[in-house]
């Protein structure tokens, strides 16, 4: 049962961070104290696509979790 509810959460969780990955660069760089120029926004870009890569693993490992469960009972 744990494992269910923790799997959801993670997949919830991943499904976020991927969704709005552009969202929280775009926040990042408003806050950001120096302006930027093109070797920032190229980070930026590569910050943009982690985040998004991250959020995806955190999903996959939910997905797995879920099928652990489900496997297993």
């Amino acid at each position: 049962m744990y494992l269910a509810l923790v799997g959801a959460l993670l997949l919830v969780l991943g499904g976020l961070a991927a969704a709005n990955s552009l969202h929280v660069v775009k926040r990042a760089v408003r806050v950001w104290p120096n302006a930027l120029d093109r070797r920032g926004g190229e980070a930026m870009a590569s910050y943009e696509f982690l985040v998004r890569f991250i959020g995806l693993m955190v999903a996959l490992m939910g997905v797995g979790l879920l099928l652990l469960e489900l496997f297993r009972s």
